[in-house]
């Protein structure tokens, strides 16, 4: 192991530190990840609050020498350390080119974890794995998989946050419960679905619903059933009665789409079907008031041409004021149609067989 005795731009004095005396001495320690990990908030907790910190840090924090961040020729497992006042920093290379850079101001020697074995692990970053392994291991597993979407609105930033660890938590307690173990992937699948379940049923019982829609909910396994939606032409089907007679009562509107209104088993009294019988008649005979409506306030056509468009044989820009520049004035028109005269005659013979229209 190898140790600077410089930090930043200032030297370094290796100074033995502990905890700070107090009724909660042996846990009064803070521990972060890099989000929130700095030089000064570690001095700051440990001067004016008497907290100890362990974090990992940035590599862009300018307090770091350059020693620390350099991995070409350096040993797999190595650990350089850093004392500076009451705070320690350690450089970790657990694998090739990788880089672990840990904050301590409760740490103050060069003590290696025996526990470790080959991997050489100094104390400082045992302890910090201690508590905070699961969180790192917490927020690798939401960001592999995550609802959330860019925002500047902190609280749906939170909620965001709140529904991948719960997802996390479900799987969890889940796997602790039941035999079946499931993927991150496969878990997510299937809790996505059931929590969609009531709302892709209630979506299934509407007939007007885009051909897109209804695909996807037969994929997963929801099939549009019948069931009573606005409609034009009124069918509606009476089951047999209790005396084996059956019938039908048919209001039929001017347009063409159709309604089939089914009787559930659950519709078993007599009073419950006349009531929704009475209901659909009422329903039928607005639908067939609004279409006749429709029809009486229906403009009629006045003209199929207005009178105006009529006379453009006459009065038009091409029949009349292009005429008179072409007699009149013949460098106007030129420069109106950036054509003279025979020109635009030899032009127009070339396309009018192709826009003349054919009167049969």
């Amino acid at each position: 192991m190898n140790s600077y005795n410089h930090f930043g731009s200032t030297s370094l004095t290796s100074q033995p530190s502990k905890q700070p005396d107090g009724p909660f001495s042996i846990n009064n320690s803070a521990k972060a990840d890099n989000w929130f990990a700095s030089v000064s908030l570690a001095e700051e907790l440990l001067k004016n609050h008497n907290l100890t910190l362990v974090a990992t840090i940035k590599k862009n924090k300018r307090e770091i020498p350059k020693e620390f961040l350099v991995t070409k020729n350096r040993e797999l497992c190595s650990s350089y350390f850093g004392f500076q006042n009451n705070i320690s920093i350690v450089s970790y290379m657990p694998r090739k080119n990788k880089i672990v850079l840990v904050l301590s101001t409760m740490h103050s020697s060069k003590t290696r974890d025996e526990r470790s074995g080959l991997a050489k692990k100094p104390q400082i970053i045992t302890f910090y794995y201690a508590t905070k392994g699961a969180v790192d291991n917490m927020d690798r597993m939401t960001e592999n998989y995550t609802v959330a979407r860019r925002s500047n609105r902190w609280p749906l930033t939170v909620f965001y946050s709140i529904l991948n660890i719960g997802a996390v938590n479900a799987q969890v307690i889940y796997h602790e419960n039941s035999l079946t173990k499931y993927t991150r992937l496969q878990f997510l699948k299937i809790l996505a679905k059931q929590l969609m379940d009531e709302q892709l049923q209630n979506r299934a019982t509407i007939l007007t619903l885009p051909k897109n829609n209804k695909t996807r909910l037969n994929i997963y396994g929801y099939k549009p059933t019948l069931q009573v939606t606005a409609a034009y032409q009124w069918l509606v089907v009476v089951p047999a009665s209790s005396s084996g007679q059956s019938g039908h009562i048919t209001v039929v509107a001017t347009r063409t789409l159709q309604l089939v209104i089914h009787y559930s088993a659950t519709v078993s009294s007599v009073i419950s079907r006349k009531k929704l019988i009475k209901q659909l008649l009422r329903e039928g005979v607005r639908e067939l008031s609004l279409e006749m409506l429709n029809q009486l306030q229906r403009k009629q056509r006045r003209w199929w041409v207005r009178p105006w468009i009529q006379r453009r044989e006459e009065l038009g820009a091409s029949s009349r004021l292009l005429q008179e520049l072409k007699e009149e004035d013949p460098e106007t028109y030129r420069n109106v149609l950036r054509m003279t005269a025979p020109q635009f005659q030899e032009l127009l013979e070339l396309v009018k067989p192709l826009v003349i229209v054919n009167k049969i």
